[in-house]
């Protein structure tokens, strides 16, 4: 993690702030940036293993990494992705958002609410709410249920180990079923159904 924090910094500027950095556990292994990335580790792999194993060329082994590396940070799914593709380079998020996000990702499997995301930011519910609008483009609650659908379908992509669907959702705070089915297929495209089929 240490690499990609230092790639990451070389690559945007030794200003950005990265103890926030995070992937998203549901990786849609039909979306197009894991396809790219997951063909570069496998050509990597197969080059390392072969030609340049004989080579022992450092120079050409570090380019490797630092392909590899930057298409980490810019393709797969992560709280930094916009800033490496420099979609939002010049925005500066505030810390008390930045630490309030931070709280949701680690919380996401408790029973938290709008005025405890405040609380931890530090801020009332108007600031709390434009500032994630204004850095994440939805509000904290919103960001929030977006966080702990990934973590259902990271799960479904998974393992449900005899667990019917409905207890996962459970699990990270959804006990209307038809609702999250819902939002499910809003934010994915599919039903948790189709997640789950697509992988048995």
């Amino acid at each position: 993690k240490d690499k990609l924090k230092n790639h990451a910094r070389s690559l945007v500027g030794e200003d950005i702030d990265l103890m926030g950095l995070s992937f998203d556990p549901a990786i849609d292994s039909c979306a197009l940036g894991w396809t790219i990335f997951r063909n570069t580790v496998h050509y990597v792999a197969e080059a390392l293993d072969g030609p340049l194993r004989e080579m022992h060329n450092p120079i050409v082994t570090a380019q490797m990494e630092d392909i590899l590396l930057t298409q980490c940070l810019s393709l797969l799914p992560n709280s930094y992705q916009d800033t490496m593709n420099g979609r939002d380079a010049t925005m500066v998020v505030p810390f008390y958002i930045k630490r309030a996000r931070d709280y949701i990702h680690a919380h996401a499997d408790k029973k938290i609410g709008l005025a405890d995301i405040a609380a931890v930011a530090g801020c009332g519910y108007r600031g709390i709410q434009r500032g994630f609008v204004d850095a994440y483009g939805k509000p904290p609650m919103a960001y929030l249920r977006i966080v702990r659908l990934r973590r259902v379908r990271a799960i479904l992509l998974a393992e449900l180990d005899g667990h019917a669907i409905s207890d996962v959702a459970k699990q990270w705070g959804f006990t209307h079923m038809s609702r999250f089915a819902q939002d499910y297929y809003r934010e994915f495209g599919e039903l948790p159904s189709d997640t789950v089929r697509k992988n048995a």
